[in-house]
């Protein structure tokens, strides 16, 4: 096993033994601060969230070999996984697509805002993105956020959470489902990953 396979193998039995039941109790306060902030402005979602697999972030590792990326193979476990940002994730589903920009905003009122990025909540609508406006194959609507456990959430059981981020995608119902059925007929019929 070479250096590279050896160190994501760390990383991951890492990731297993120690992130795993403190991102899972993250995705849980997310899911619930988010529907029930939704229910109190009245919005109609679904909300789902999940923390990445072994399997997939391995894969994800992988995939940084021959990259720029690579470079950040050779850091400790835990900075590795730092530099991971979907180790975390929840998505917003609305019934209607005018929700997506309410949503974003009230994300931004019940959240913290992680800390190194250079946007606030690195918000960003993925169809303005010039990889997706440049190539007409891809329909991708869906505004992606960065968020954090609020300062004075950080009490309790949650006050070991204050370091973790916790990627969200906002999209409507009906966009989902087609960004999903793309994602599986389109790119994965053409041996292609999706960009994003």
């Amino acid at each position: 096993m070479d250096k590279v396979d050896h160190k994501i193998s760390k990383t991951i039995q890492f990731f297993e033994s120690k992130e795993v039941d403190r991102l899972e109790k993250l995705v849980r306060f997310v899911t619930t601060k988010l529907e029930k902030s939704l229910a109190e402005h009245q919005i109609l979602a679904r909300v789902s969230s999940r923390v990445k697999s072994s399997q997939s972030l391995r894969g994800k590792l992988i995939k940084w070999v021959g990259t720029d990326k690579e470079a950040d193979l050779q850091l400790e476990p835990q900075e590795i996984l730092h530099k991971v940002n979907d180790l975390a994730a929840a998505r917003v589903m609305t019934y209607t697509e005018k929700d997506r920009d309410a949503v974003a905003e009230l994300v931004q009122e019940v959240f913290g805002c992680p800390g190194g990025f250079e946007i606030p909540f690195d918000l960003e609508r993925k169809e303005e993105h010039p990889r997706i406006k440049s190539n007409d194959q891809n329909h991708y609507r869906a505004t992606h956020m960065m968020v954090a456990v609020d300062d004075a959430d950080c009490v309790g059981e949650f006050s070991n959470l204050g370091n973790d981020k916790c990627e969200l995608q906002i999209t409507s119902l009906l966009a989902h489902v087609w960004n999903e059925i793309e994602h599986d007929t389109v790119w994965t019929c053409h041996g292609l990953m999706p960009l994003l």
